[in-house]
C-alpha cells in the first residue's frame, strides 16, 4: 500500500500534529502551533477546507494558565457520552502528565474552563512513576472512559470523571514472532498513536510506533546514517471485551522512514528534512480508513486506505502468562523451558538496568523471586524503586559480606531455576566462585560476547559447565550488532532437571535468537 498524504487547508500555516474528526456534515481540526504552543481549532468542509470564521487561535484562552500551564502537546480527541474531550500531555516543571479537558463546540471550539482533570497518579499501579506520558490513548466502551496506557503489556486504565481518579484495571501479555517485529521494536515501551476505533467485526483497531531501530537498514538511513529516531508504525487489533486481549498486529511496518523518499511526500525530504507522518486520530467512513495527524512539528496531513487492505496485513499474536522483556527473550526461553513456571527462582549476575531489557524483570512480574547483582550504584537506586528482588552492589570490596548473602540464597534454594550471566571483570569473579558441585541450575544463559572479546571466556565457562553435566542447547546465539550478525551468548540447560522433549526443538548453533525461538 502506498502512503499518499494530503494537506487540509487551514487558517494557520504553522499548524502541526492535527486531529481531524467528523462532526455532523463537517470536520473539526484540532492542531498545535510550534511557535506559540497554542492549541488551535477550526471547522473544515467535506473537502477538508477551512470554513471561514470558525477559527480559534488557542482553545485554552478560556482557561487560566495555572490550569493549562506553558505547554500542552500531542492532543487526542475522544467522544464519551456524546461529549467530546481533548486529552493532552502537560509539560511544565518535572515529568509530563496527562490532562483531560471538555470541548465546547458551538460556531467555534473552546475548552470548558470549569472542567479539567490532571492525572498525577494511577491507582492499582504498583511502582508507577511518570515518564513520557504523552502517548495515552482514550476511548469509550459501554459507557466507561478508558485509556490504553501501553501496548506490551496491554495496560488499560479506567477514568472516573466524578472522582477525577484513574485506575489500572486490566493488563494482558502477548508476544509476536515475526522477524521484523522482534528486530525493529527494540524499544520496550511501545508508544501509542491514535485512540482505537471499533471495527465492523466488533474488534478494536489501534496504531502504535517506536523511535528506535536495530538491524533493518533502509534507503532513508543510507542518506541519514546517524538518524536513529525515525518512526516505525504499525496497527494492532484487540478484543471488545475485558480484559481486551491483543488479537493481531502488523506483519510489517505500515509507516517507515523510506516513505519520506517518495516523490509524493509533501514535506521536506532528507537530509534537510526527516519528517515522518505521525497519526493522531483515525475514523472509518464506509470502507475507507482515514488517518489524520501530521509531520513532526511541520504540518497537518491525512491519508486514507481501504480498511480490508489494512486488516489483511495483520498476523496473530500469542497470548501468554508473561511478556518477554529481555533483549533477546532469554526470559521467555526460560519460561518455555520450564513449562510455564510462575513461581521460580533466579540468580541474575550482571543484571544492568532493573527494567529495560532486563533478563529477569518479566519473570519477577509473574511471581519469580531472586537476587540481582551488578556493580552500579545507579542501578541499585533504580532497583529499590522498581523491583522486589534483592540487589547486591558488588564492587569487590566486601566480598565476604556479598557472598554471605548469595550463600544464604543457595542454602534456601539448592536448586535454582534460572542463572543469567552478563560478563564483566567483577561479574566473572562471582560466576567462578559459585559451588556448582552443590548448587544446581535448571536453565543458564551466558553472555560471553565472543565477537568482541574473543573465545577465552566462552571456553572457560564451557569447560566449567560441561564438567558439571550441563548441556549446551543453543551455541553462539547471534544478534545483529554493528551492521553484522554477532555471536554473543550461549544457552544451557540441566538435562536432569528440565523436560528435554519440550526444548529439543531449540537446539542450534550459530543462529539468530529469533530464529531459535520462533523459527523466523
Amino acid at each position: 500500500m502506498e502512503l499518499i498524504l494530503h494537506r487540509p487547508t487551514l487558517p494557520d500555516d504553522r499548524s502541526f500534529h492535527g486531529s481531524i474528526f467528523p462532526y455532523d456534515d463537517k470536520f473539526i481540526c484540532i492542531y498545535h502551533n510550534s511557535e506559540e504552543h497554542n492549541i488551535g481549532s477550526c471547522f473544515l468542509d467535506s473537502n477538508f477546507i477551512h470554513i471561514p470564521n470558525t477559527h480559534t487561535k488557542d482553545i485554552r484562552d478560556s482557561c487560566t494558565k495555572d490550569i493549562c500551564g506553558f505547554k500542552n502537546i500531542d492532543s487526542r480527541i475522544v467522544k464519551y457520552n456524546n461529549q467530546y474531550y481533548i486529552s493532552t500531555s502537560k509539560i511544565l516543571n518535572g515529568p509530563e502528565y496527562i490532562q483531560l479537558f471538555k470541548l465546547v463546540i458551538t460556531d467555534k471550539i473552546n475548552i470548558d474552563k470549569s472542567f479539567c482533570i490532571s492525572f498525577l497518579s494511577i491507582n492499582n499501579f504498583p511502582n508507577y512513576s511518570r515518564r513520557r506520558e504523552k502517548n495515552w490513548c482514550p476511548w469509550e466502551f459501554q459507557g466507561k472512559l478508558y485509556y490504553t496506557y501501553s501496548l506490551n503489556p496491554h495496560k488499560i486504565l479506567e477514568v472516573n470523571l466524578e472522582t477525577k481518579e484513574v485506575s489500572l484495571i486490566y493488563e494482558t501479555n502477548w508476544y509476536n514472532n515475526s522477524l521484523w517485529f522482534t528486530e525493529i521494536w527494540t524499544d520496550p515501551f511501545f508508544r501509542l498513536n491514535c485512540p482505537p476505533i471499533l471495527l465492523p467485526d466488533s474488534t478494536y483497531l489501534g496504531i502504535f510506533h517506536t523511535m528506535r531501530i536495530s538491524s533493518l537498514k533502509t534507503n532513508y538511513h543510507k542518506i541519514q546514517p546517524n538518524n536513529l529516531l525515525s518512526y516505525w508504525t504499525g496497527f494492532y487489533r484487540f478484543e471488545n471485551k475485558p480484559p481486551f486481549k491483543i488479537i493481531s498486529i502488523s506483519s510489517e511496518p505500515f509507516i517507515c522512514p523510506d516513505y519520506q523518499l517518495s516523490e509524493n511526500w509533501p514535506f521536506h525530504p532528507p537530509p534537510s528534512g526527516g519528517n515522518p507522518f505521525y497519526p493522531f486520530y483515525m475514523f472509518l467512513k464506509d470502507n475507507e480508513l482515514f488517518l489524520t495527524g501530521g509531520s513532526n512539528e511541520i504540518a497537518v496531513a491525512y491519508c486514507k486506505f481501504n480498511i480490508n487492505d489494512i486488516l489483511h496485513t495483520l498476523i496473530p499474536v500469542y497470548n501468554s502468562d508473561m511478556t518477554p522483556n529481555a533483549r533477546c527473550h532469554q526470559d521467555f526461553f526460560t519460561f518455555l523451558s520450564l513449562n510455564g513456571e510462575k513461581n521460580g527462582t533466579f540468580l541474575d549476575i550482571g543484571c544492568s538496568d532493573p527494567i529495560i531489557s532486563n533478563n529477569t524483570y518479566g519473570l519477577e512480574k509473574i511471581g519469580w523471586t531472586g537476587i540481582c547483582i551488578d556493580s552500579s550504584i545507579e542501578y541499585k537506586i533504580f532497583f529499590t524503586e522498581h523491583r522486589s528482588s534483592q540487589y547486591i552492589l558488588y564492587e569487590g570490596q566486601d566480598e565476604d559480606q556479598d557472598f554471605n548473602i548469595i550463600n544464604n540464597f543457595f542454602n534456601k534454594y539448592p536448586v535454582i531455576d534460572y542463572l543469567s550471566f552478563n560478563h564483566s571483570f567483577m561479574m566473572n569473579q562471582i560466576l567462578f566462585k559459585i559451588p556448582f558441585d552443590k548448587i544446581k541450575f535448571k536453565v543458564i544463559t551466558i553472555k560471553h560476547d565472543c565477537y568482541a572479546i574473543g573465545n577465552e571466556l566462552k571456553e572457560s565457562i564451557t569447560k566449567l559447565l560441561k564438567e558439571h553435566n550441563y548441556f549446551l542447547l543453543c551455541d553462539n546465539i547471534k544478534i545483529f550488532y554493528l551492521e553484522k550478525e554477532s555471536e554473543f551468548e550461549d544457552w544451557w540447560v540441566n538435562p536432569d532437571l528440565v523436560d528435554m522433549s519440550l526444548i529439543s526443538k531449540y537446539q542450534s548453533s550459530g543462529k539468530r535468537w529469533n530464529q531459535v525461538l520462533y523459527g523466523s
